[in-house]
C-alpha cells in the first residue's frame, strides 16, 4: 500500500466545483484528500484491509433502496467475503475509495466507490454508495471525478457502470462526467459507459 513520506506535499486544485479541494500528492499521484460539502469535511482515502468492519457497519447502515441500487438485489446480511473482496485493492486493477468521517481512531466510513478493470479495452466498471443521510451533496460526483482523474493517470480509456432503471441521481453524476455519455437499456437496467478522451464539445 502508499503510505505518505518526507516528499509528500499539499496542493489546492482549483476546479470549477461549490467546495475547496486539498489532495495530498504522492509521486504524482492524487491519493488523500479532504473536502468541505456544505459544512460536512469529509476525508477520502483508498481502502485497506483493515477497513473491512467499518465497511460492513457502512452497508448495513444502507437503506434497503441504496442497496438493491448499489448490488441490484435484496441483500439483509454483507459476509466476510463480500467486504473482503471490496476492501482488496492493488492500485491498478481493482481500486476501492472511502469517504469517512471521525478522528482517525474512530472513523464512520459514509461513501464508497471503486472500479474493476477490463484488461480486453482498458475500461474499468465502476460502482459507488453513498450513505442516506448524507445523498444530494455532490459527494457522488466528487467520487467519479475523483476516480477519472486517477485512472486516467494509470492509462485507463473509461468507465462503465450498470444503473438500475429509476437511480436518476446516479444518472445525473455520469452525466456531470463530460464527456459524451452512451446509453444502452435493457430489462430495467442502464448500461452507462464513456471514454474519457471523447469530451462534450462546448
Amino acid at each position: 500500500p502508499l503510505g505518505i513520506g518526507n516528499n509528500t506535499y499539499i496542493s489546492r486544485i482549483a476546479e470549477n466545483t461549490d467546495y475547496t479541494q486539498f489532495f495530498m500528492v504522492i509521486h504524482g499521484y492524487h491519493i488523500e484528500h479532504s473536502l468541505d460539502f456544505e459544512e460536512l469535511e469529509l476525508f477520502f482515502r483508498p481502502v485497506k484491509p483493515s477497513d473491512e468492519r467499518k465497511l460492513q457497519e457502512f452497508l448495513y447502515h444502507l437503506s434497503e433502496k441504496s442497496v438493491y441500487q448499489r448490488f441490484f438485489q435484496n441483500m439483509k446480511a454483507f459476509p466476510h467475503e463480500l467486504a473482503q473482496n471490496m476492501v482488496a485493492v492493488d492500485y491498478h486493477e481493482k481500486l476501492g475509495i472511502v469517504g469517512i468521517l471521525g478522528n482517525p481512531g474512530n472513523i464512520r466510513i459514509i461513501a464508497n466507490a471503486q472500479w474493476i478493470l477490463n484488461v480486453n479495452d482498458n475500461t474499468a466498471e465502476v460502482a459507488f454508495a453513498v450513505a442516506d443521510k448524507y445523498q444530494r451533496r455532490g459527494i457522488g460526483t466528487h467520487l467519479l471525478r475523483f476516480l477519472m482523474r486517477f485512472a486516467r493517470e494509470h492509462g485507463i480509456k473509461g468507465f462503465e457502470a450498470s444503473v438500475i432503471g429509476g437511480n436518476v441521481a446516479m444518472m445525473n453524476v455520469f452525466k456531470k462526467s463530460g464527456c459524451v455519455l452512451n446509453t444502452k437499456y435493457d430489462s430495467g437496467m442502464y448500461t452507462l459507459s464513456f471514454r474519457f478522451d471523447d469530451k462534450i464539445k462546448e
